[in-house]
């Protein structure tokens, strides 16, 4: 039987059991309910499956991704995570509630867990994400696009920024699941990015690629920053490895991809950019990702936008 630990109701010190959810392969840590979101699913089919396992520390984000024995998501540092998060008002980092947690978190998160869930090649997570920078925190350089701000903006750890994520494989396309992320918004605002997915996965991922769904061909993508419009592949040198993404929510022409690079980490991120956002109102996104070979992702990325394109599901 799943467990799920209400947090509104109970502070985190209550256990109830969910009803009528089935969990299979699905090991919890609980230890006076310390530890709902230790969850892991597999994909379906024979073969090498994909492995996609959460955790608590990190209220629930994905905290890793195996297949052949290959991490693509590992935690060698407290955001390297699959995760969402937000940006609000230009205001970049110092706007920025995050579903892992706070960037001074360590063994725990500031994100607080409400509920976690799951089945066969499915989890669900409801979570109060936590602004990635303390309140009253410095910040070296300008907040976004604004230069006349250098700390952060929000005065509380958290303020209601409510994140639903359902992760399900999909029977259909191998080693391919569906991230669904639902953003509750508190209060307004002149303007969001709403960051579906954020992968961040180890240097060893550090060839780049976009697809071209009209030519179904992959090209290398050069090193620029900022936003792309064509979907994104990151992989090893010998292509052995790859994980990719494909939305069909991102309105056309609109930079919703992107290839990011750290010292230590790259990145691949899936985002929609809103104007004015209302109070207390969802804001509903799917991403596709894909995880294998280089070629299997582009068979799986375009197997994706052909099912699953506007208009098609």
């Amino acid at each position: 039987m799943m467990i799920i630990c209400d947090h509104i109701s109970t502070r985190g010190k209550a256990c109830k059991p969910a009803r009528k959810w089935v969990v299979a392969g699905v090991l919890l840590a609980l230890a006076g309910c310390a530890g709902p979101g230790e969850m892991e699913i597999r994909s379906p089919g024979e073969g090498s499956p994909v492995v996609v396992r959460t955790a608590a520390r990190f209220a629930g984000a994905v905290s890793s991704i195996m297949r052949d024995e290959m991490e693509y998501i590992d935690t060698r540092d407290h955001g390297r995570l699959l995760q969402s998060a937000a940006f609000f008002d230009g205001l970049g980092e110092c706007l920025n509630p995050t579903e892992g947690g706070s960037r001074d978190d360590g063994r725990t998160s500031t994100s607080r867990l409400f509920a976690a869930r799951a089945g066969s090649g499915w989890l669900e997570t409801e979570t109060d994400m936590a602004f990635w920078l303390p309140p009253g925190s410095g910040y070296v350089r300008s907040c976004g696009r604004r230069a006349d701000v250098h700390a952060a903006v929000n005065r509380a750890p958290r303020a209601g920024y409510l994140l639903s994520k359902r992760i399900a494989f999909v029977d259909e396309v191998p080693h391919l699941f569906v991230y669904d992320a639902s953003f509750n918004v508190p209060e307004p605002h002149e303007s969001a990015v709403f960051e579906v997915i954020a992968g961040y996965m180890p240097r060893a991922f550090a060839a780049r690629w976009e697809l071209d769904l009209a030519t179904r061909s992959v090209e290398p993508a050069d090193a620029r920053p900022g936003g792309r419009v064509r979907p994104v592949i990151r992989a090893t040198a010998d292509g052995r490895h790859a994980m990719g993404v494909w939305s069909p929510d991102i309105p056309p022409g609109q930079r919703g991809y992107g290839l990011i690079e750290f010292p230590d980490v790259v990145k691949l991120n899936c985002v929609v950019r809103e104007g004015a956002v209302r109070p207390r109102a969802a804001y509903r996104y799917r991403c596709y990702v894909a995880v294998g070979t280089l070629d299997e992702v582009r068979a799986a990325l375009l197997d994706a936008a052909a099912r699953f394109a506007p208009g098609r599901h």
